[in-house]
């Protein structure tokens, strides 16, 4: 909050920054200027920004699907994934060995989309390995 106790702007639910007294949506440019200045204005540069996610790696493979077994797939993820701390949005995203893996059916093409991520190279490409195997053992 500023000075005045009012909010200077606001993290929305899907990573967007809402300023409002600017307007009451999201608005990528305004955002990305409004940050360069609160940067200036704390004496930093954009490059001194570090975190975890700076070494993270990001392994993205598709696998062919027929149309007639993207159900069979998902609810063959749906049971794999049980126990897992997930998210169901557009598909299912969950933690595994040391990193989190994104499948997602493509609405488009008959395919499916996997996402691994790591701060190691190898768990990374382990992961989607391992998924892209498990989606076309699922298809059988």
């Amino acid at each position: 909050a500023g000075i005045s106790g009012k909010s200077v702007f606001v993290g929305g639910t899907k990573g967007g920054f809402l300023f409002p007294g600017f307007q009451l949506g999201v608005d990528a440019m305004f955002a990305t200027v409004k940050i360069f200045e609160l940067l200036i204005g704390a004496g930093r540069k954009i490059g001194s920004i570090t975190g975890p996610w700076d070494k993270l790696v990001m392994v993205e493979k598709s696998v062919a699907c027929s149309w007639g077994k993207k159900g069979q797939v998902m609810r063959s993820l749906m049971r794999h994934s049980e126990g897992f701390d997930r998210i169901l949005v557009d598909g299912a995203r969950f933690s595994e060995n040391g990193g989190w893996v994104l499948v997602r059916p493509d609405r488009k093409h008959a395919q499916f989309f996997v996402q691994a991520e790591s701060d190691n190279s190898e768990t990374a490409k382990e992961l989607a390995r391992q998924y892209v195997k498990y989606i076309k053992s699922w298809q059988k």
